[in-house]
């Protein structure tokens, strides 16, 4: 059994891109996997621990993801992977977390924009600009380096400054600066939210234009959207069965239904489309496994250990 530790992975200089198609595959192949919710155990009022186990047939893994909290550690929050063959039952690799869940989660909120928003938008606006919001940009950067993007960062001390000065290599990228969320939104396509903690909504529902998607990373801030938005879509129907306003959804549908063909995307220029991706543990292992297959080839052929961009 292989041990992959955050520094293995980053070295690995994997494309941004390609965690698209990850999460694209996985998604596809939803339906065929065996995928139980999580078990939650709070063994202090400020302690967790998380088991999310799954079956994934169609790629020849099993395993279970493990994350916990302890408040005076550093990192506060901690994930590991025990990645598993499916055929045979034996243990393949343990590996470092927080990574693949920055980055598959930064892959999927810009999946769900390609799939759901207006055909090749150009104008986003962002909130909440930390690990997984670099991670988003990074993807959508190498994802489409093809046209230009303008974002728009809601300021926040400097980290807007500083957010953007991570991407002045990205040419086709345009960084603007707003004062308030409300600002930023209008006019903007392509809404990401990576704000964790909202006590009430961020902003109205009747500032989001005509044509926008919404798209918390983090589920956070937007519930009257969920009242007057015209189509709401999530990665698993069972972790949005519980928020407050479901049951009065206009429209609800899994985005692994609209890849495949059984329920409708966008069908009009002009409808506002609200995403929530709570995130599956699907994800997690099918970044594991191309991680441990790219370890595997890199160990094979001795590639030595290259300096590159693809950073979190």
């Amino acid at each position: 059994m292989k041990l992959i530790g955050h520094s293995d992975i980053v070295n690995l200089q994997l494309d941004p891109a390609r965690m698209w198609d990850w999460v694209d595959d996985a998604l596809r192949h939803k339906d065929e996997m065996l995928m139980p919710a999580k078990i939650s155990i709070h063994s202090e009022e400020d302690r967790f621990w998380n088991t999310m186990p799954i079956v994934m047939p169609t790629f020849g893994i099993a395993g279970a993801k493990l994350v916990n909290r302890y408040p005076h550690r550093e990192p506060t929050l901690d994930a590991k992977i025990l990645l598993y063959s499916n055929d045979t039952g034996k243990p393949l690799a343990l590996l470092d977390g927080n990574y693949i869940t920055t980055m598959r989660t930064g892959a999927v909120a810009i999946h769900s924009a390609d799939v759901l928003a207006v055909p090749r938008y150009t104008s986003v606006a962002m909130v909440g600009l930390g690990n997984t919001a670099r991670a988003a940009i990074l993807v959508l950067a190498h994802k489409h380096s093809d046209r230009d993007i303008y974002i728009k960062l809601v300021k926040y001390k400097d980290q807007h400054i500083r957010f953007a000065e991570r991407f002045r290599g990205y040419s086709h990228l345009h960084f603007t600066y707003c004062d308030s969320l409300e600002e930023a939104v209008k006019g903007a396509q392509v809404v990401l939210s990576a704000v964790t903690v909202f006590h009430e909504d961020a902003v109205r529902p009747d500032v989001f234009d005509s044509g926008t998607t919404l798209i918390p990373i983090h589920s956070r801030g937007f519930m009257q959207a969920d009242l007057v938005f015209d189509r709401i879509y999530g990665d698993d129907t069972d972790q949005v069965r519980h928020f407050k306003y479901f049951d009065q959804f206009p429209y609800f549908a899994e985005v692994a239904q609209v890849l495949n063909g059984e329920k409708f995307g966008r069908i009009s220029d002009d409808e506002r489309i609200l995403v929530y991706n709570i995130g599956i543990v699907a994800h997690d292992f099918y970044f594991a496994k191309k991680i441990l297959d790219s370890v595997q080839r890199a160990q094979e052929i001795n590639i030595s250990e290259p300096e590159g961009k693809f950073w979190v």
